[in-house]
């Protein structure tokens, strides 16, 4: 892992997939650049930014340990697991203290609530939207922003 200062930007490399951080109005944005170029000279097209949390959400210290260990966790799995099989693709999901901060989530990362209950939300990838599950495990991980922590929804079989 690199850390990398992208346009006065605080950025991070993590498995050949650029993550910068900025402010654009109240809202942070997180910028992932999914082509996997860690070259700042490529063109703008190539990045796609994520709407991110408002300015001010705090994440709590579980939030924050929970994304240091995906690092070691979910993602060092998520390479041999399956869509469709593992996991349901394009979704994923969280914790989250009520409905409005769920919805909230979901769009931080361009993603629509699909149901919530009892402290735990599912969200849907935004179709057209340019991400992948991957890239939104690898801006979560990341401990430089405040997106809250995020999983794919895991297929369990029983056997």
């Amino acid at each position: 892992m690199n850390l990398l200062l992208f346009v006065g930007l605080p950025a991070l490399l993590i498995a050949g997939v650029l993550i910068t951080v900025s402010m654009i109005g109240n809202r942070s944005t997180i910028t992932i650049d999914t082509q996997g170029n860690d070259s700042s000279s490529e063109e703008e097209d190539n990045f796609t930014a994520l709407p991110g949390m408002p300015e001010g959400y705090t994440l709590s210290k579980q939030q924050i340990e929970q994304k240091r260990a995906m690092k070691d966790g979910i993602l060092a799995s998520f390479g041999g697991m399956k869509p469709g099989d593992d996991y349901v693709e394009d979704e994923f999901i969280y914790q989250a203290g009520d409905e409005s901060e769920a919805k909230l989530i979901a769009e931080a990362y361009d993603g629509e609530l699909s149901q919530f209950s009892s402290g735990i939300a599912v969200a849907k990838i935004r179709e057209g939207s340019g991400f992948s599950l991957r890239d939104l495990l690898r801006a979560s991980s990341d401990t430089d922003n405040n997106l809250p922590p995020i999983e794919p929804n895991l297929i369990y079989h029983l056997s």
